[in-house]
């Protein structure tokens, strides 16, 4: 079978494909930190802040490493101290600023216009801090390292062109909906959601799915829906519908099931040993293949202002009471002393 251009035939060469399926996990949250609600709303605030300073001449690449590494720093339980609403904006701008240096960008031209809001000397020494917490792994394993290997089960189907699954994930990652799911996941479901697009009629049922994977292809779907991401088919004489799923039901092409005869190998071999490289180098996206608009909301979350404390009630020291009046005196005079008959107290008791 002819491979696409722009999906490369991907040989297991090192145990490459070994390494990213052991280790994606590596490059995510920590566990459990967005089950806070408080906690999503702080990285709405960090999509926010990038979106509004993202520009249109810099790849979509960048604010989605600019997120991968804002979403390891801030749930990292010894930074605490950064996950406060007043610091997001600073640690946002500046994972954007690294991200960018990544990707070849002079950060001084990306930042320029916005000085006036942060300062180079805070972005500056924000960068150690997150440098180090990212331990020197800011070349990540992503959903975009497993899209050469879902894309030949697909291209039986029809395909795709690479642009637009990686505008889905792009997209994806400015939504808080899909933090949990693992960059594999998120590759596979990009091209389930795909499909329900560009080739409807395709029985995605009939699809199989590994065991343990979890998919959000619907809800990717509608994402495509919301954002109006247009999937482009490969250009390709496609086979119809019916005979697709007729191919993929008696046992998928052979590149996808030797796919998955290999992802299953390695979760069988969880918790094996498998070396972890110093560093795991991401295929570099092509720029001309992310651009795209990015379509991240640029809304400000609310946060519920803290109670002040209410400042205590005045004491009123005896020296500074003032005089009683007479018939406040009589009163308790009466009330001290049952039987006194003094003169019209109104008291009730005389």
């Amino acid at each position: 079978m002819a491979f696409d251009p722009e999906f490369k035939p991907e040989p297991n060469v090192d145990g490459a494909a070994d390494v990213r399926f052991a280790f994606e996990t590596n490059f995510m949250p920590s566990p459990n930190f967005y089950d806070n609600p408080l906690n999503r709303k702080l990285r709405k605030l960090a999509v926010s802040v990038i979106a509004k300073h993202w520009k249109t001449d810099i790849d979509a690449f960048v604010p989605y490493l600019a997120m991968n590494y804002f979403d390891r720093f801030v749930s990292s339980k010894s930074e605490k101290e950064y996950s406060a609403v007043d610091k997001v904006p600073l640690v946002a701008i500046t994972c954007l600023a690294i991200a960018a240096s990544m990707r070849g960008i002079f950060v001084d031209s990306l930042l320029k216009d916005i000085y006036e809001d942060f300062s180079y000397g805070a972005i500056e020494e924000m960068k150690p801090p997150i440098n180090n917490k990212l331990d020197h792994k800011k070349n990540l394993v992503t959903p975009f390292s497993f899209l050469n290997h879902y894309y030949p089960g697909f291209r039986r189907i029809g395909g795709f062109k690479r642009r637009c699954i990686n505008e889905i994930i792009v997209q994806a990652q400015g939504e808080d909906n899909f933090i949990g799911y693992t960059p594999s996941e998120i590759a596979f479901s990009s091209f389930l959601a795909a499909t329900r697009k560009a080739y409807p009629r395709m029985n995605l049922h009939s699809i199989k799915i590994q065991d343990g994977m979890r998919c959000c292809d619907e809800e990717l779907f509608h994402l495509c829906e919301k954002k109006g991401i247009v999937i482009e088919k490969a250009g390709m004489e496609t086979t119809s519908s019916s005979s697709a799923t007729a191919a993929i039901r008696q046992g998928k092409s052979d590149e996808l099931a030797a796919d998955e005869i290999e992802l299953e190998r390695l979760r069988r071999a969880k918790g094996k040993a498998v070396a972890e490289p110093d560093m795991i180098s991401e295929e570099e996206a092509p720029n001309r293949l992310m651009n795209f608009h990015l379509l991240w909301p640029t809304d400000e979350p609310v946060f519920e202002k803290e109670p002040t404390e209410v400042p205590p009630m005045d004491i009123v020291h005896p020296e500074t009471t003032q005089p009683e009046s007479e018939v406040v005196r009589k009163n308790k005079h009466c009330l001290e002393v049952p039987s006194c008959n003094c003169c019209n107290c109104n008291c009730n008791i005389c």
